[in-house]
């Protein structure tokens, strides 16, 4: 009997050892692999999203910056709206329950006529546009009550008729060493339009306001450049419902300043909540509400320095009807002048025809988005890096000039190239190509 009980332990004790050092080598490899898959490789794929792995389909950055001390907050008191917003979110939690969110696609909504003619210093009547339903609820703490856009008295500078620009990170428009050559390359390729950033933003997801120095400003204009202040209002989006005034307050006074600076539009990005579940007690309607208050306030701020105002927009949000993260092209063309959608084919994560075909992917995307849009100019975000271009079959060159034509052939009011780096001698190079190959096509009448 001991005999069999000491062989019975002995059997445990393999299958227990087999457990434990099989579960240690599983996470061995998996911890290997990890590493592995993160590793840049040159002239890879991997090594592209390893810079953009902060993307995520947004016009983010992966920089990784050192974030100064920020100075005194003049900041008024928000203490009391704070515990409001707590309580709402408790009162919310307590007593909604949770809204399945819509993600179906609608691609089958019929275009609307075209307006091209820009009146610039009125408002104009979007009769061709029904506003978004918003269904009466509880007002936010803080929030307005009035959701309809703030009258636009007209604009102090006039907009590219076809915007063709370039995003440069705060980082670049600090050395003049580094910003220099890029404007005189942009401005010697004919571009007309440069989107800056007016903030650093570090891992904490914290923006910082650090408007551009004079130097740059001033070589800027003197190139004659359409100057666009990109301002990141929720880095990564919105985990918290309803959101930080006092967060809100800096980011609208850091779209002020960059007013004041001189900027002629202010690009509003990250308006939206973040792409998960976490806040599943959140209604769509709510959702709708919060981005419709935030974009009347943005408006009430900024229409008085006599500028426009546009926000970016995930690519995939032109395509479908109702999303998670709270965007809907109805809902920003209503409040805003210019609309940039996202639509570089590498983030449509799961649609490989997307990725594929650069070419059809921009011009569909800009036809959706100019199909329920209104009058609001669609500027398009293309891709200037290297992730996934591999699955096209294409070089880089070739992927870049696809995504250029078609943004001339959609009908659509311009283009923004999209580095987080700021790498953009292939995208000269393909411009230059694309501008010598459409000249050869006008020449012979094709």
């Amino acid at each position: 009997m001991v005999k069999m009980m000491r062989h019975a332990r002995a059997i445990i004790s393999r299958r227990s050892a087999r457990v434990v050092f099989g579960g240690l080598g599983l996470a061995g490899a998996v911890l290997a692999f990890g590493v592995f898959a993160q590793a840049p490789g040159k002239g890879s794929d991997r090594g592209a999203e390893q810079l953009l792995r902060n993307m995520g389909g947004d016009v983010g950055q992966d920089l990784d910056p050192m974030i100064p001390a920020p100075g005194k907050d003049l900041t008024p008191d928000f203490g009391a709206l704070e515990r409001e917003r707590q309580d709402a979110k408790g009162t919310v939690i307590r007593n909604r329950k949770q809204d399945q969110v819509a993600t179906a696609g609608d691609k089958n909504r019929p275009e609307r006529d075209r307006v091209r003619k820009d009146k610039g210093t009125t408002q104009k009547k979007k009769d061709d546009q029904k506003p978004v339903a918003l269904a009466e609820e509880r007002a936010l703490p803080g929030f307005p009550t009035n959701l309809d856009p703030t009258p636009n008295p007209g604009f102090t500078h006039d907009a590219p008729s076809f915007y063709r620009g370039i995003y440069l990170t705060n980082e670049v428009i600090r050395i003049p060493s580094m910003y220099e050559p890029w404007l005189k390359a942009a401005h010697d390729a004919g571009l007309n339009t440069l989107v800056i950033d007016v903030q650093l933003v570090g891992k904490d997801h914290k923006a910082i306001e650090r408007l551009p120095p004079e130097a740059f400003m001033k070589l800027a204009k003197s190139y004659g450049f359409y100057m666009v202040a990109r301002v990141v209002c929720f880095q990564g989006g919105l985990e918290t419902y309803p959101p930080s005034m006092a967060l809100l307050d800096s980011v609208l006074r850091t779209a002020e300043n960059a007013a004041r600076m001189g900027f002629m539009e202010v690009q509003l990005d990250y308006i939206r909540f973040a792409d998960n579940r976490n806040l599943g007690y959140v209604t769509l309607n709510q959702r709708y509400r919060m981005i419709a208050g935030i974009l009347r306030m943005a408006t009430d701020r900024l229409r008085p320095y006599g500028i426009r105002v546009g926000a970016d927009v995930f690519g995939r949000i032109v395509f479908n009807n109702d999303d998670i993260i709270g965007q809907k092209v109805e809902l920003f063309s209503q409040h805003l002048d210019t609309l940039y959608p996202m639509l570089y084919p590498s983030h449509f994560y799961g649609e490989l025809d997307r990725r594929k075909y650069p070419y059809k992917t921009i011009y569909e995307g800009v036809k959706a988005s100019r199909a329920r849009s209104g009058n609001t100019r669609i500027v398009a975000y293309i891709q200037g890096f290297p992730m996934r271009v591999h699955e096209s079959g294409l070089s880089l060159n070739d992927y870049i000039k696809d995504q250029i034509k078609a943004s001339e052939d959609c009908g659509g009011d311009g283009f923004i190239v999209w580095h987080a780096a700021n790498q953009y001698g292939p995208f000269f190079a393909a411009y230059a190509a694309y501008q010598k190959e459409k000249a050869a096509r006008l020449a012979s009448g094709k």
